[in-house]
C-alpha cells in the first residue's frame, strides 16, 4: 500500500470518520452529535468554578421548567402540526425536557435526572407513531428529530434507556417518513412534498438536514450521515450551501436566502444552519469551512444586519442582490427585491456556538467581527420558556453554557480534557494544555492514574487499530517526586477507563502499566526506578492487541522495554498524560515533538444477511450471505465466505451477496472474511444457521369461539393465541365460526415471538368484505412504518403485497379487487425468489425477484389481522376465518387441497419416510413408503408421474427433465407426505 505522510494520514482519517465510515460495531464518534466527551468534562470544570457567563446559563437551565424532576412525559400516538387539532407543543416541550435533564445527568452523574431524561424518551419511543398535520409536519420532524436524537445521545449508555427501540423510533417516524422523504424522496413520497424544490425556505430544508445527520449518528446509519451531507452540498433545494448563501458581496459577507422575506426567519433558517455545520464538524468534517467558508459569509451578513442601537438597526451597508426562487406545484417564478427590515434584530440562540468555532476554535475572530458585535447583545445564556415565541424551542438551550471554550484554548489536531469524576465538583485545581509549534504544555493537577480511577489532564487525537504514539518528555516544572507524566492508549475519557500507559516519574521511575476491564486496578508490566531523569523520549506502539513500550535518548536509536497482550477497542485515543497526584497543587509537563502515527487500518466488514441465526430455513434451503467492505486507507482485495470452515466463494466487490444454495437438514456454521491490499484482515463472528425440516406447526386461528373471548386459540398447539381487540364479535365463518371485524377499531394482534423465524413461507386466510376500503389491511406485520410486510385488499388498483425492510421495498400488486359480501381464498407465497398472490386458487400476481424474507424483519411487535401499521390507514371491515401460517410454499395443488378443505399437509416432523438423494441425477430410493401412491408434481402443479411404491426399499428412476419439482405420498389410510425434489 502506498505510503503517506503523517499530517496526510491523520487528515485522511479525519475526513473518513466524519463521513461515518464504520470502525467497530459503530460508525461514529459517540457522543459526537453537538457535545463530546470533552465538551462535558469542560462543562463541569466552569460550573464548579462558577465561572461566568458559564455558570449564569447553568442556573437559566436548572431553574427552567423542563428541567424541573416534577415534569411528566405527555407522549401521544399522533403529533399534529399545522391544521386541526395541532398539538405540537406537548412533542417540543418534552423534547427540551429530555435534553435538559440528559445534560444535566451528564454535568451532575444526578441519576434522578438521567431517570427522568431516560422516562421522557422511552414514553415518545413506546407511544408516538407519527407526526401529522398540513405541509408543517415536515417542520417538526426535522426540528423535533434532531433534537431528540441530540438528547437521545447523551443517554445512549444509561442503563433505564430503551436505545434498540429509540433507534426504530427516530427511524421510522422521523427519518425515513419524514426527513429524507421531504429533502430527497424515498418509498414514502415524493420530495419536497410534491412542490417544486425551493419552494420551501432554508429553515425547512436545515432542520430536516440536521434530523438526518443527527439521526443517522445516533442509529450508526453511515448511509443516511452521507445523503444529508451530500445534500448540503449538491442538493436542489435551498439547503444547499450555494442556495442558502445565495450571492458573495465580499470575503466577508453573503447574502442569505431568506434575508429578502423577514429577518425572523432568516435569524431562525441560519441558526439550524450553523447546527448542520457543528454536528458535522463533531464527525471530523469541517462544513463551516465548505466552499471558502461559505457559511460564515452568510453568518456575518445575517449579524450585521441585526445589530440593533436604540431599538433600530445599526448598520444599513450591506449590499443586496434581487433573489428569485420558484415555488408551488407549478413552479412559478416570485422575486424578493429588497433587503427585509421585518422583524429586524430578531434573536438567534446559537450566536455563541458560530463565533466560538470561527473566533476561538480556528482563530478567524478578525472575520467575525458582526458576529462578536451582536453575541454582546444577544448572549446564549437563555432557555426556550424564557422567551415569548415558541420558535425558541427550535434550537437547545443555553449555548454559552455548553458551546464557548476560553480564547486561545483550542489545540487542533489535538483534543484535551480533565479525566475526572462525572460530577460538579469544586478542585483547588484543574488541567489544561496548550499547544506552541510542535510542543504541547500540559498544566495538570489530579490525583493520578492509579488503582480503580484516574484524575488527570489528557491531550489526545484518535487512532484506529495499528499504529504508535512518540514523544520527548521534558522535565515536569513544579514537579512532585510522584508526579506522573507520560504517554498512553486509552479507550476513552471516562474515569475507569482500560489503558495502556508508559510513564515516567521520580518516584517511581519509569513504568509501563495498563487496565484491561473497566474500574478494575492496573497492573504492573515493567518498572525500573533507575529510569527517573528527564528528558526522555517514549513510544508506544500497537498491533492488534500487542503493545510494546521502546525509549530512546535522542529519538532515533529505540531500546524495546516490555510488551503486553491487552484487548482493546479498535478505536482508540492516544496521547499524552500528567497528573500531579496531589489535588492541591499542579505540576507543568512539556512534551515536544509529539506524533501519532496511524498504522493500516483494517478493513470494515459488515455483515447484513444471515441476520437473525434462528431463522426457519427448510431444506433443501437458499441461504443468502450478504454484506459490504470497506477500507479507510485504501483498498479492498477481496472477501472470504466460509461455511463449516471450507472457502464457498471469494468476491472482488462491495457490496457483496452469495446464494448458498440446496443446504440440506443440518446445522451450518458460517465466517466471512475480508481482505485489504496490504494484506490486512477483518473477519465476522462465525454465525450457525438452522436447516430443519418441513412443518406446519405455525400459528393457526380457527376463529372457532361461540363466544367472544379476550384471545382466540392457537389450534397448532404451539400456544401462540392471538388477541381480540376493540370491535371484534364471533360470527359465521366459511368453516364453523370466523371473527367479525368492525372496520372502526376491531383487529387481531398475534403473538411477536414467530415471525422471525420465517424463510419461505405461506400465509392462507379466507375472507368475507362487507367493504372495500383502500389500503385496509388483510394483515400487516411488522413494526413502525419502515419494517413489515403485509397484504392490502386493495392499494387503489388491486390486491398487493409489499415487505419492507428499512430502506428496501419489494411488492406485488395485483390488478384483481376482491368482491365484497363473498367469501375470497387468499394465499401468499414465496420460495426460490419467488413471492405469488393466489386468490381462490388461481394466481393473480408474481415477482420472481423478491429477494427479502420475513426474518429481514427482525423481530416484530406489532402483528395484526385487520389493521395497518400506519395510523392513517382504515381498519378491514369483514369476517375473517381460517387464518395459518406455514414455513414453506405450497404448491397450487395443495392450495386447492387447502381451499377445498381437504386435509392438504399433515405434519411430517414425526416421519419416518426418507427420501433420498436429493437432489438426485434421476435415480429415488424410497424408505419406510410402502403402499403409498407417489404423484409428481411441476410448477404449475400438473401431474406428470403418478406411481405406487410397493415394499419399504423401493427405488425408482424417474426419467424427468432436470428441474424443481413436488413429490408427493398418499398411504392408505389418506395421510400424506411431501417435499421439494430437485432433479439435477
Amino acid at each position: 500500500m502506498k505510503k503517506h505522510s503523517n499530517s496526510f494520514r491523520i487528515l485522511l482519517l479525519i475526513l473518513l470518520l466524519g463521513c461515518g465510515i464504520s470502525i467497530t460495531s459503530q460508525n461514529f464518534i459517540h457522543p459526537g452529535i453537538l457535545h463530546k466527551e470533552d465538551d462535558l468534562a469542560r462543562m463541569r470544570q466552569k460550573i464548579a468554578e462558577k465561572a461566568e457567563p458559564w455558570f449564569t446559563a447553568w442556573n437559566n437551565l436548572r431553574n427552567s421548567p423542563e428541567a424541573q424532576l416534577s415534569w411528566s412525559p405527555r407522549a401521544r400516538e399522533t403529533v399534529i402540526r399545522g391544521g386541526t387539532g395541532d398539538n405540537i407543543s406537548i412533542m417540543y416541550r418534552d423534547v427540551a425536557a429530555a435534553y435538559a435533564h440528559a445534560l444535566i445527568y451528564n454535568l451532575t452523574g444526578s441519576t434522578l435526572h438521567g431517570d427522568k431524561a431516560a422516562q421522557i424518551l422511552n414514553a415518545w419511543s413506546s407511544i408516538n407513531k407519527s407526526v401529522s398535520g398540513n405541509a408543517d409536519r415536515y417542520l417538526a420532524a426535522g426540528l423535533n428529530g434532531y433534537q431528540f436524537a441530540n438528547a437521545a445521545e447523551l443517554m445512549r449508555d444509561y442503563p433505564a434507556f430503551k436505545l434498540e427501540q429509540f433507534k426504530n423510533y427516530l427511524l421510522n417516524v422521523f427519518y425515513f417518513p419524514m426527513n429524507e422523504r421531504f429533502l430527497i424522496g424515498n418509498d414514502w413520497g415524493a420530495p419536497h412534498n410534491d412542490a417544486c424544490a425551493t419552494n420551501y425556505r432554508v429553515n425547512w430544508d436545515a432542520c430536516n438536514m440536521n434530523a438526518m445527520m443527527a439521526i443517522s449518528i445516533f442509529c450508526d446509519y453511515k448511509e443516511g450521515f452521507d445523503r444529508a451531507l451530500n445534500y448540503a452540498k449538491t442538493g436542489d433545494g435551498t439547503g444547499n450551501i450555494n442556495r442558502a448563501v445565495n450571492f458573495i458581496h465580499s470575503p466577508i459577507w453573503g447574502q442569505w436566502e431568506e434575508s429578502g422575506r423577514d429577518q425572523g426567519h432568516t435569524m431562525g433558517g441560519m441558526m439550524l444552519y450553523a447546527i448542520f455545520c457543528e454536528i458535522a464538524w463533531n464527525q471530523g468534517v469541517d462544513f463551516y469551512g465548505y466552499g471558502d467558508s461559505r457559511f460564515r459569509k452568510g453568518a456575518e451578513y445575517v449579524a450585521r444586519y441585526n445589530i440593533m442601537e436604540n431599538g433600530i438597526g445599526k448598520y444599513n451597508d450591506l449590499p443586496y442582490t434581487s433573489y428569485s426562487r420558484q415555488m408551488g406545484s407549478n413552479c412559478s417564478w416570485h422575486t424578493e427585491p429588497t433587503l427585509s427590515s421585518a422583524v429586524r434584530g430578531k434573536y438567534g440562540a446559537m450566536w455563541e456556538m458560530i463565533y466560538n468555532h470561527y473566533a476561538r476554535r480556528t482563530n478567524q475572530g478578525d472575520k467575525v467581527t458582526s458576529i462578536y458585535e451582536i453575541l454582546q447583545q444577544q448572549p446564549s445564556i437563555n432557555v426556550p420558556s424564557m422567551a415569548a415565541h415558541p420558535d425558541t424551542y427550535d434550537h437547545p438551550a443555553v449555548a454559552t453554557l455548553t458551546f464557548r471554550t476560553d480564547s486561545g484554548s483550542q489545540i487542533l489536531p489535538w483534543r484535551n480534557m480533565d479525566v475526572m469524576p462525572q460530577s460538579i465538583v469544586a478542585l483547588p485545581n484543574y488541567g489544561n494544555t496548550t499547544l506552541v509549534d510542535s510542543t504541547l504544555t500540559l498544566t495538570a493537577s489530579g490525583s493520578g492514574i492509579r488503582g480503580t480511577s484516574d484524575h488527570f489532564q489528557f491531550a489526545f487525537q484518535r487512532i484506529i487499530d495499528n499504529g504508535s504514539i512518540t514523544t520527548k518528555l521534558i522535565s515536569p516544572e513544579n514537579s512532585n517526586e510522584n508526579c506522573q507524566a507520560g504517554i498512553l492508549f486509552r479507550e476513552n475519557g471516562q474515569q475507569n477507563s482500560p489503558f495502556v500507559m508508559l510513564s515516567l516519574s521520580q518516584a517511581k521511575g519509569l513504568e509501563f502499566i495498563y487496565r484491561d476491564t473497566v474500574g478494575k486496578p492496573i497492573k504492573e508490566i515493567y518498572t525500573d526506578i533507575s529510569v527517573n531523569t528527564f528528558p526522555l523520549w517514549l513510544k508506544i506502539t500497537r498491533s492488534e492487541n500487542t503493545f510494546t513500550a521502546f525509549t530512546s535518548i535522542n529519538g532515533i536509536d529505540w531500546v524495546e522495554k516490555a510488551t503486553i497482550s491487552v484487548s482493546l477497542k479498535r478505536d482508540l485515543l492516544a496521547g499524552l498524560a500528567a497528573s500531579s497526584n496531589d489535588l492541591s497543587t499542579t505540576i507543568t509537563a512539556v512534551f515536544e515533538k509529539a506524533r501519532i502515527d496511524q498504522g493500516n487500518i483494517k478493513p470494515i466488514l459488515t455483515v447484513n444477511s444471515p441476520g437473525h441465526l434462528d431463522i426457519g430455513y427448510i431444506a433443501p434451503a437458499n441461504v443468502v450471505i450478504s454484506g459490504s467492505a470497506f477500507d479507510m486507507d485504501g483498498t479492498i482485495d477481496r472477501t472470504e465466505i466460509y461455511v463449516n470452515d471450507s472457502l464457498a466463494a471469494k468476491i472482488k466487490t462491495s457490496p457483496f451477496s452469495y446464494s448458498y444454495t440446496n443446504a440440506e437438514i443440518g446445522d451450518y456454521a458460517i465466517k466471512i472474511k475480508t481482505f485489504d491490499n496490504s494484506g490486512a484482515e477483518s473477519q465476522s463472528q462465525e454465525m450457525t444457521i438452522s436447516v430443519g425440516e418441513k412443518t406446519n406447526k405455525l400459528p393457526y386461528y380457527k376463529f372457532d369461539e361461540t363466544s367472544k373471548l379476550a384471545y382466540t386459540a392457537d389450534a397448532s398447539g404451539n400456544n401462540l393465541n392471538a388477541l381480540l381487540v376493540g370491535g371484534t364479535s364471533v360470527g359465521t365463518g366459511k368453516i364453523d365460526n370466523g371473527i367479525v371485524l368492525d372496520g372502526i377499531n376491531g383487529y387481531v394482534r398475534l403473538p411477536n415471538s414467530f415471525l422471525h423465524l420465517l424463510s419461505e413461507f405461506t400465509i392462507s386466510t379466507w375472507v368475507k368484505l362487507d367493504e372495500l376500503k383502500t389500503w385496509a389491511r388483510i394483515f400487516d406485520f411488522g413494526f413502525g412504518t419502515n419494517n413489515y410486510m403485509m397484504l392490502t385488499v386493495n392499494n387503489g388498483t388491486g390486491i398487493t403485497f409489499e415487505l419492507k425492510s428499512n430502506s428496501l421495498s419489494q411488492r406485488v400488486v395485483t390488478v384483481r379487487k376482491p368482491v365484497i359480501n363473498t367469501w375470497n381464498f387468499y394465499t401468499v407465497t414465496l420460495a426460490d425468489n419467488t413471492l405469488s398472490i393466489y386468490l381462490n386458487g388461481s394466481l393473480i400476481g408474481v415477482n420472481t425477484n423478491f429477494t427479502l424474507r420475513p426474518y429481514n424483519l427482525g423481530s416484530t411487535f406489532a402483528n395484526y389481522i385487520g389493521k395497518s401499521q400506519w395510523t392513517s390507514d382504515p381498519l378491514l371491515k369483514g369476517t375473517v376465518d381460517e387464518f395459518r401460517f406455514f414455513n414453506y410454499a405450497l404448491s397450487p395443488t395443495e392450495i386447492n387441497d387447502l381451499m377445498l378443505g381437504q386435509s392438504a399437509l399433515q405434519s411430517i416432523s414425526d416421519s419416518q419416510i426418507k427420501i433420498y438423494p436429493n437432489p438426485t441425477r434421476q435415480k429415488l430410493f424410497f424408505r419406510n413408503a410402502s403402499e403409498s401412491i407417489a404423484s409428481i408434481f411441476d410448477s404449475t402443479g400438473r401431474i406428470i408421474q403418478s406411481f405406487k411404491i410397493t415394499d419399504n426399499t423401493y427405488s425408482r428412476n424417474l426419467d424427468v427433465q432436470p428441474g424443481n419439482y413436488i413429490i408427493k405420498l398418499k398411504d392408505s389410510k389418506g395421510s400424506e407426505y411431501q417435499e421439494k425434489l430437485i432433479v439435477l
